[in-house]
């Protein structure tokens, strides 16, 4: 099973209802990552945003409901459902089926392109491509900012082995990363920032286990694990 029917099975089933319940229960690192990316939008007056993999568009559905935001996917049938669900809610979002590696925007569209949970599942390659297209959309003075678990953090990385050896892992596979440095420098991007958030939802993936879970939690003590979202952001620069 590909990528691509891997992320429509996860969505099979979902409602609308379904979508704006997880409006009034966003996970934690959700809540940090919307507190993180609100500030930003403040400080630089954004307005024009895109969410690049959106899926259900939750991280977008936490900001002002003033920004005007686009929600892009592959997947046809979650933005026919993001659509039903958010249109009496979210009258500014608009909805585009499209690949993320070739987007059909003119150049520097945006004020602010992001996604969470996405870039983590493709190469080295693909993530350099990517990346080069999100900054082609970008305005000057614009800021892109990725946010992907942190497989450095060894409580979510014991986790992410566990469940994909024993076959629980619902998602597609994911790689290792620490901040795109790589894929950031073949693209002449340069000044790369990363933080760390959501240091208690590290521990949430080991639930299945208890003990092992109480292990972590004693170990964090002595090594002080990171959190579970790794964020890195990068602003374009006006004269660039």
């Amino acid at each position: 099973m590909d990528q691509q029917d891997i992320w429509k099975q996860h969505t099979k089933g979902l409602t609308p209802e379904d979508l704006l319940k997880r409006i009034n229960k966003p996970a934690q690192f959700q809540i940090e990552l919307n507190d993180f990316l609100g500030k930003i939008i403040k400080d630089n007056n954004y307005k024009d945003l895109i969410e690049v993999g959106c899926e259900a568009g939750t991280s977008s559905t936490m900001l002002d409901k003033n920004l005007n935001i686009t929600l892009l996917d592959l997947n046809e049938d979650i933005l026919r459902l993001d659509e039903e669900a958010y249109k009496n809610v979210y009258p500014n979002f608009k909805y585009c089926q499209a690949d993320m590696f070739n987007m059909p925007f003119q150049d520097e569209s945006f004020d602010m392109v992001f996604n969470a949970g996405v870039i983590e599942h493709f190469d080295i390659e693909e993530r350099t491509r990517a990346i080069k297209e999100y900054w082609r959309v970008l305005k000057k003075g614009g800021t892109m900012v990725i946010a992907f678990p942190n497989h450095y953090s060894l409580p979510y990385r014991f986790a992410y082995l566990i469940r994909t050896i024993t076959k629980k892992w619902i998602f597609p596979p994911e790689n290792k990363m620490y901040n795109l440095k790589k894929e950031l420098q073949v693209n002449g991007i340069d000044g790369l920032q990363r933080i760390v958030l959501s240091k208690a939802s590290i521990f949430n993936w080991n639930n299945y286990s208890p003990f092992i879970n109480k292990c972590f939690k004693l170990l964090d003590k002595v090594f002080n694990f990171e959190g579970y979202l790794t964020v890195i952001w990068v602003k374009k620069n006006d004269h660039l």
